[in-house]
């Protein structure tokens, strides 16, 4: 009988859960139900996903340019063709060569033939060199292909109209760093500014305590008829801002929420990305109750994540 799992011991299934390895039917089933029944289990596999997903996106296979496979592959034979003629030259001039070379150990005998000196046009080098230059070209081409293939920005923000959710977020948040909006209200007292709030917008904003975040204020305003939320807040130098509206304002058409957005929010509880913009910002999405929340920062999508995660 296998160890009985619990929420005491659930970290150590979590990854092989996540990797698809090493458990039990039984022992897999026990750690979707804690998942899903347990908030704090629930917290630690989106982290840990969310990690795995993160460098996954980061580092990606590149395909060698053609011309450079060329290149390399071109040198190499020129190599071995050089190897081998030194070899048969050697063996010519020795009337023991055979017996020497084929009773040698394989790691003495490759060692051999990795140091036998190359001659070229001008100079002299060993053989190894260009083992060294093969493995520099490959790791330069690597990180060429792979600044070339840098991911591009949002789709849902580069391509979104003045109406869209995440468009406004993204704009607002770069307005109150360049100090083009700013907080009608400066308050530290989450009570004070929810009511602040509800007072302008006639709904419930919602207004978390953030771990490790100190709140600055809140202002709200109006687009197209509809009420919005603006909520500001520090972590050091970084600021976090989150932007409310009703969700009737996405139902009524007067602001706009791309599909797979929302469908990805009902799916896994948030919606999160960067490269929203030039300066590689990040932008979270949730629901609360009946708001529709967005939050941008410059904190990278881990750091922003496990932030708003701790929202009580």
């Amino acid at each position: 009988m296998g160890v009985k799992i619990t929420i005491e011991n659930i970290d150590e299934y979590i990854t092989s859960f996540i990797d698809d390895q090493q458990l039990t039917d039984e022992e897999s089933q026990r750690v979707r139900e804690l998942i899903e029944n347990d908030e704090v289990v629930s917290k630690k596999y989106k982290t840990e996903l969310l990690t795995k997903n993160l460098f996954q996106s980061k580092i990606k296979p590149v395909e060698l340019p053609l011309t450079t496979f060329v290149k390399i592959n071109n040198s190499v034979d020129n190599l071995v063709y050089a190897v081998l003629e030194k070899k048969k030259e050697e063996l010519t001039q020795s009337s023991f060569a055979h017996e020497v070379h084929y009773n040698l150990p394989f790691l003495v005998y490759l060692m051999r033939l990795i140091t036998t000196k190359v001659r070229l046009r001008w100079v002299t080098v060993p053989a190894y060199s260009f083992a060294i230059l093969f493995i520099v070209i490959l790791a330069a081409a690597g990180l060429f292909v792979d600044r070339t293939q840098s991911p591009g920005l949002n789709q849902f923000v580069t391509s979104g109209s003045d109406k869209s959710v995440m468009v406004q977020a993204v704009n607002n948040f770069h307005k109150i760093l360049a100090g083009e909006m700013s907080p009608q209200m400066n308050s530290t007292d989450e009570n004070a500014v929810c009511s602040y709030l509800k007072n302008g917008t006639r709904f419930d904003a919602f207004v978390p305590c953030l771990k490790n975040c100190s709140l600055k204020g809140a202002c709200y305003n109006e687009y197209n008829g509809q009420k919005l939320a603006h909520i500001v807040y520090t972590s050091g130098k970084d600021v976090i801002y989150i932007y409310e509206t009703h969700i009737s304002s996405i139902h009524c058409n007067n602001l706009e929420l791309p599909d797979p957005v929302h469908s990805q929010i009902m799916a896994d509880k948030y919606y999160l990305c960067d490269h929203v913009d030039k300066d590689n910002c990040t932008l979270m999405m949730w629901y609360k109750d009946s708001i529709l929340c967005a939050s941008v920062s410059k904190l990278s999508k881990q750091r922003l994540y496990n932030t708003l995660a701790s929202l009580k």
